[in-house]
């Protein structure tokens, strides 16, 4: 029970970033993406102790089974914060108004807003009872994903951006 309490905490926690990310502000979109990334390490680190605790494993396995879960849940967050300085780092030099950058940009903000959204939708939809962890780490396994697809898309346009003569048309 207590584990589903953290998670879900967790949870509302990054669902609550929706309307700043929508507010237009780069550094806040960018808050908003590191928050949901790191919703989803959460819970998938609850749902992988929650497997180790009931799979039955004593002793020196079970010990190791965890730290796994705790190995991988660090690496995930340490993978939430990179992402966070590269968003930032990109915030302090905007393109110009118009430019192909800055229409990439634009696209990245609104795919963050709606990965947000979406993971805050696959909460709410989470049904109470035993199944409601395994249901958030399949949210938080749709945002992480939602997410490196933002990042993608954004490299791409980004690359297309300036593959084009002036950087100011998409090929």
């Amino acid at each position: 029970m207590k584990t589903m309490l953290v998670a879900l905490a967790a949870l509302a926690a990054a669902l609550f970033v929706a309307p700043a990310a929508q507010a237009g502000s780069c550094a806040s979109a960018c808050g908003a993406a590191k928050r949901t990334c790191q919703m989803s390490a959460v819970t998938a680190f609850r749902s992988c102790r929650s497997d180790v605790k009931v799979g039955g494993a004593t002793g020196p396995d079970r010990r190791d089974a965890l730290h796994t879960c705790r190995d991988t849940f660090r690496t995930a967050l340490q993978s939430c914060v990179s992402d966070l300085r590269t968003c930032l780092g990109d915030c302090h030099t905007p393109p110009p108004d118009g430019s192909c950058l800055a229409g990439c940009n634009d696209d990245a903000k609104t795919c963050v807003a709606d990965v947000v959204a979406a993971t805050k939708t696959c909460a709410q939809a989470c049904a109470k009872g035993p199944g409601r962890l395994a249901c958030l780490f399949s949210c938080g396994h749709d945002a992480r994903t939602g997410l490196d697809a933002c990042g993608s898309t954004l490299h791409s346009c980004r690359d297309a951006c300036a593959s084009s003569p002036s950087g100011a048309f998409l090929d």
